[in-house]
């Protein structure tokens, strides 16, 4: 996740955390191909007639994003996710309008897992005027709202760590299992920042070195993790890539 990783290569912050994600979920137990809903801040632009420049509130898109955990090789894998990111136009804005306002049938999926990348929030950050309020600011989800899925994996940069939370269904997942697929995630984010190390260091030019992929045809409990055991050099390469890609 070194800084060569994201500009030389190409590869956001967003690849390289699905690209973890993916090895994780496939040494958890996961199938070799599932469908999990992606969330963005739902602010790209969507055309020259539509600017959402002028409006104030929390947008957001979700979208469903076929996740491949088959690739054996770290490469193989970053460059599959890499390319499919690519290929979702408007950060998957298109599929919400589709959906809901146009009454378009067959749209429904079937997703367990959902992923947010919610970017860096890091306090006294010379490119920021606002920063995160220290006060509780309580539920945000009311209790009795069905839940869309199995397990809800939301991460952030905050105050130099990476951080994620996680809110699971108990009915379908123990905490000792979800603690066990977070272990598993950190040790592949670890790896990560290996690999993208090891590239740097053979004056490898990973934009060429990732193979390119032919385009393909109720009630919860919530547990918080963070990668502040992680060594300080691995925290620093990866914040270094969020920082470029966020």
């Amino acid at each position: 996740m070194l800084e060569e990783g994201t500009g030389a290569a190409h590869v956001e912050a967003n690849d390289l955390l699905l690209a973890a994600l993916a090895r994780a979920l496939r040494t958890w137990g996961a199938p070799e191909s599932c469908v999990i809903t992606l969330e963005s801040h739902g602010r790209d632009a969507l055309g020259e007639t539509v600017d959402g420049g002028g409006t104030i509130g929390w947008f957001t898109s979700l979208f469903p994003f076929k996740l491949e955990l088959a690739a054996s090789d770290t490469r193989e894998q970053l460059g599959q996710i890499r390319d499919a990111l690519r290929r979702v136009p408007h950060s998957g804005a298109g599929y919400g309008l589709l959906r809901y306002l146009t009454q378009a049938e067959g749209l429904a999926y079937p997703a367990a897992l959902s992923f947010n990348y919610l970017g860096r929030f890091d306090a006294g950050s010379s490119e920021q005027s606002w920063e995160l309020a220290g006060e509780n600011m309580g539920t945000q989800v009311a209790p009795e709202l069905p839940r869309q899925h199995d397990l809800d994996l939301t991460a952030i940069v905050l105050a130099g760590q990476l951080n994620f939370s996680i809110a699971f269904r108990p009915g379908r997942h123990r905490r000792e299992r979800i603690s066990e697929l977070l272990a598993l995630y950190k040790s592949e984010l670890v790896a990560m920042a290996k690999h993208c190390h090891d590239w740097a260091s053979e004056g490898a030019a990973p934009g060429r070195d990732i193979p390119q992929t032919a385009p393909a045809g109720g009630d919860g409990l919530s547990r918080e993790f963070t990668l502040s055991e992680l060594p300080a050099d691995d925290i620093d390469r990866i914040l270094q890539s969020f920082s470029d890609g966020a």
